[in-house]
């Protein structure tokens, strides 16, 4: 897993697209990949995540729900994606 946060440029592993994210978040969370305890564990564990808390929580409106996951590399580059 460390070597996933070096973030060398041009660097072929480096091949994502927000959309491909987010629709790979919605299956998870929605669709039927996981089994129910399974979701229900991803979501825990997306709440539970307070890296992304002053960058996300702080602006939604109160009472919002937010679940999410964030990553940073050796280079500065970060990464986050969120359920609300």
């Amino acid at each position: 897993e460390p070597e996933l946060n070096e973030a060398i440029p041009n660097d072929e592993r480096d091949t994502t697209m927000p959309a491909a994210m987010a629709t790979t978040l919605r299956k998870l969370l929605t669709g039927e990949l996981l089994t129910l305890a399974s979701r229900q564990q991803l979501i825990d564990w997306m709440e539970a995540d307070k890296v992304a808390g002053p960058l996300l929580r702080s602006a939604l409106p109160a009472g919002w729900f937010i679940a999410d996951k964030s990553g940073a590399s050796e280079r500065g580059s970060r990464g986050i994606i969120a359920a609300l």
